[in-house]
């Protein structure tokens, strides 16, 4: 999620999330495209809240704060442009 720049994430994804789902049969593990993409839009989640986390486990840099700002905000624009939120259960 926030390894590429967004508009590249953006186009990119679903082709990736999909060679993923590729490599894993080639283990024999079989899963099911949309729980795949489910997940992928769920765990944006869980690299925004990294981004957070590990910003405060280590010395504080401008460089270090530059690069933890771009985590975060890839990873929150990833879990508004999947609508990542619609995933949780009320």
């Amino acid at each position: 999620g926030s390894g590429l720049v967004v508009n590249d994430r953006r186009q990119s994804e679903q082709y990736l999330v999909g060679e993923y789902q590729r490599g894993l049969r080639t283990y024999g593990i079989e899963v099911d495209f949309d729980e795949l993409w489910s997940q992928y839009r769920l765990y944006a989640f869980a690299g925004f809240g990294m981004a957070i986390a590990a910003s405060m486990l280590v010395n504080q840099t401008d460089r270090g704060d530059e690069m933890f700002i771009v985590m975060a905000s890839r990873h929150g624009q990833q879990a508004l442009d999947l609508e990542s939120e619609l995933l949780f259960k009320t």
